[in-house]
């Protein structure tokens, strides 16, 4: 009687020991398994760190390249604009002179007009349409066509020629600008132009028109 409960205390002995070994070293597989996952977390927003930087590098390039240009030049048109002066008040003294002027117009925009803004994985480049200006016009010949003077009737003056030139540019300049399939033009080459440069330094945009 006395041997047999020897033997069951024993038994009992070697079975809490063998439980206790697994507690253990189910302990030690949950520490190592959470200290992969750390590691596994931390290089995944080391990685992600740095793709952020990447693309940070990239939209700062892709900003700078275009704020280096002072502006850009979206739309160029070529045109003859005739204007007939009068002068005089009376069929004696009346004077008709007609100017024929060929020119090139430029529209375009400021780099200083242009706004950026990061969204999640692009660059948001936004503009006014209004901001759209003339950025040149250039006279390519110029003529006095027709010169139609009275008896009384004087000629102009080349300050007066000078003054007519002027007022035809500046009507030229107004009506590119008035015209809105030339704006329509413009607009679609800004967007065409920040897409291609996107595509070469290798960033999104997305262009918004105001």
């Amino acid at each position: 009687m006395f041997e047999k409960t020897k033997m069951f205390l024993a038994g009992t002995t070697v079975v809490s020991a063998t439980c206790v070994g697994c507690y253990y070293y189910g302990q030690f597989n949950a520490a190592e398994q959470r200290l992969q996952e750390l590691e596994a977390s931390n290089k995944a927003q080391a990685e992600y760190l740095e793709q952020l930087k990447a693309q940070n590098i990239r939209h700062e390039k892709f900003i700078n390249a275009i704020s280096n240009e002072t502006e850009l030049v979206l739309f160029t048109e070529e045109g003859i604009t005739n204007t007939v002066i009068e002068k005089g008040k009376n069929f004696l003294t009346h004077t008709e002179t007609q100017f024929a002027i060929e020119y090139r117009v430029k529209l375009g925009i400021k780099t200083s007009d242009i706004s950026y803004y990061d969204g999640d994985d692009r660059i948001n480049v936004v503009i006014n349409r209004d901001d759209i200006e003339v950025n040149s016009l250039e006279i390519l010949n110029k003529n006095i066509i027709n010169n139609n003077r009275k008896l009384f009737g004087r000629y102009m003056t080349q300050d007066e020629k000078d003054a007519t030139e002027k007022l035809i540019t500046e009507k030229a300049k107004e009506d590119a600008l008035n015209n809105k399939t030339n704006i329509n033009i413009a607009i679609d080459g800004f967007t065409d132009y920040m897409k291609d440069l996107a595509e070469v330094m290798e960033v999104k945009v997305d262009v918004i028109i105001h």
